[in-house]
């Protein structure tokens, strides 16, 4: 089951999808943590958590992992000098017609908010692109 708030990037994941994969993928467009969609045996959830705060981050774990067999796996913006730096720089200049900001986080925040254990899987840089992979497992 592939997920998505968005309806044009869940037409755009289906077109890209390789043919012989499609009997096996069903696409929905909505909540992720919708409990409808039933259990899971992983979660994916890569950049879907970018823009929230720790306790709701945790909240949405915590929702999605008992419903989930294995482990839920998840990226987020990481906590780097770099990365705060250019968040508190936005704050000073708000402005109405911006995209929702990403919010980075540290592990120990993010732990206490999760009842499942949280691991650092890998940090992935690439360009300007920054992401911490981390996995919670019940």
């Amino acid at each position: 089951l592939a997920v998505d708030i968005s309806p044009q990037l869940v037409t755009i994941a289906e077109d890209r999808l390789p043919p012989a994969l499609r009997p096996q993928v069903r696409f929905h467009a909505g909540d992720m943590t919708d409990e409808a969609l039933g259990s899971f045996d992983f979660a994916l959830a890569m950049d879907s958590l970018i823009y929230y705060r720790a306790a709701d981050i945790g909240s949405i774990l915590n929702r999605l992992g008992r419903r989930t067999r294995g482990s839920v796996v998840f990226t987020v913006a990481p906590r780097t000098p770099f990365l705060m730096s250019f968040w508190m720089l936005g704050k000073l200049f708000p402005r109405g017609d911006r995209s929702p900001v990403m919010v980075p986080h540290a592990l120990p925040d993010l732990a206490r908010h999760a009842e499942a254990r949280l691991t650092h899987v890998a940090r992935v840089a690439r360009g300007f692109y920054i992401s911490d992979c981390l996995e919670a497992r019940t």
